[in-house]
């Protein structure tokens, strides 16, 4: 698995940097794009200088509502399935994620979980004891 930042608020030489957050993870067989930043030319841009095709990105998970996690939705291809909070189904075998459905005192009654044979991506924890 490969991890890279294409938006935060600090860049490297020859990046753009902007309010919020946006990474790729290069998966064995698929690209997946967590968050997308607050717009979306920042994003285009360094996504251009680091060669990434937007075409073989299957899936973008957004993390929360906010402008600076989903300001750059408009640059993803129309084959990206944007998947929001409470809506992730498991349907990639490599991630295992735990959604929070309240900001309150969490319980087992408050998150789901999705699991994956395949070890996962995020780590899935008893939601009381976070």
């Amino acid at each position: 698995m490969k991890l890279i930042t294409l938006y935060d608020n600090q860049a490297r030489e020859k990046f753009k940097a902007g309010w919020g957050f946006s990474c790729l993870l290069k998966l064995e067989e698929q690209t997946i794009l967590f968050d997308t930043g607050a717009d979306v030319e920042t994003l285009a841009y360094n996504a251009r200088l680091l060669e990434i095709d937007k075409d073989k990105i299957s899936h973008c998970f957004i993390s929360h509502d906010h402008y600076d996690h989903t300001g750059g939705i408009g640059w993803l291809s129309p084959k990206t399935k944007v998947v929001f909070p409470n809506q992730y189904k498991g349907e990639i075998s490599q991630i295992d994620a735990m959604v929070f459905r309240s900001s309150h005192k969490r319980t087992n009654s408050d998150c789901e979980t999705q699991q994956s044979n395949a070890g996962g991506l995020f780590s899935s924890r008893d939601c009381a004891n976070g």
